[in-house]
């Protein structure tokens, strides 16, 4: 009875494999993914399948490869763009995971993710976590493929600049690869501390080098800063100030490392010559001071 039911079933198979390509003459993408349906579902699958062909029948205005959703997408995201929106290219992908329809909501994601379309590492990341498996499959996939990509360049680069490390040009690349794999990949602990420690190492060569260049300081600060090693912020911190003393980044940076270690008189003294200074200021700069000029010292 088994065996029976089983020739009956490929032969079904067979048959609409054989009518698909004579008679539908679809797509060999939509082909092969319904042939996996019918095999993965013996019977059920051909049964759920004449359902799907019903409901795109009637519906003549969405095509079966979801390209007037696709063009869409694009369409959003170049009017987005024209607003210099800050996360233009991913307000589309935002609204797509949104979508309550799973078969329109797998098939625009899965497209967006094949072509590489998907650039922010946290909606990448909420595509990972999602619970279709197959959204879930090419999100991690894609992710994969970058990390061992950017990993390649900054392998390749570290041996460049260990043999050439008087380079300063290098070291700035080098630098801002790593400033880029760190803010954009999803890593795990071990690995974060490993290349965090050529970020810092890479700052550091920099600095030896080139000290009239502030965005290397600020960055060197800010790493400092973020993995909570005051010795190092305070002696990086107070050596900006000195050479900058007329760029309020010298201030605001010293002013939150006395903030996070708890030297509010320092602080306030800092805040006192950035007030009294002839800084123009910035709404940052000014935002920082009104916080601090009404009780700041007693937030968190």
């Amino acid at each position: 009875m088994i065996t029976a039911l089983f020739l009956l079933h490929l032969f079904l198979i067979a048959a609409y494999a054989a009518y698909s390509r004579l008679f539908q003459r679809d797509h060999t993408s939509r082909f092969l993914a319904e042939l996996a349906l019918l095999s993965l579902l013996p019977f059920f699958g051909f049964l759920l399948l004449l359902l799907l062909r019903i409901s795109h029948k009637s519906n003549a205005q969405q095509k079966e490869d979801l390209s007037a959703l696709y063009g869409e997408f694009k369409k959003t995201r170049s009017v987005a763009k024209l607003g210099r929106l800050q996360s233009a290219d991913i307000i589309p992908v935002q609204d797509l995971l949104l979508f309550e329809d799973p078969l329109t909501r797998r098939n625009a994601l899965t497209r967006v993710i094949k072509q590489d379309q998907l650039d922010n590492p946290s909606i990448l990341l909420d595509a990972v976590r999602d619970k279709d498996t197959e959204i879930a499959h090419y999100a991690v996939s894609i992710m994969t493929h970058r990390i061992a990509k950017l990993e390649l360049k900054l392998n390749r680069l570290r041996k460049k600049v260990g043999k050439t490390s008087d380079d300063l040009l290098l070291l700035k690349k080098y630098a801002a690869l790593l400033k880029h794999y760190l803010k954009d990949t999803i890593l795990d602990a071990n690995s974060r501390n490993k290349w965090r420690a050529e970020y810092e190492a890479a700052l550091d060569a920099i600095l030896r080098k080139e000290k009239n260049e502030k965005l290397y300081w600020v960055e060197r600060i800010e790493l400092a800063l973020s993995i909570k090693d005051y010795h190092s912020a305070r002696k990086y911190g107070l050596a900006f100030f000195k050479r900058f003393s007329d760029q309020e980044e010298a201030y605001l940076l010293y002013m939150r490392y006395c903030h996070l270690t708890g030297r509010y008189t320092m602080l306030h003294r800092t805040l006192q010559r950035l007030k009294s200074s002839r800084i123009p200021f910035s709404p940052t700069a000014l935002e920082t001071v009104r916080f601090w000029d009404q009780g700041g010292q007693h937030a968190s």
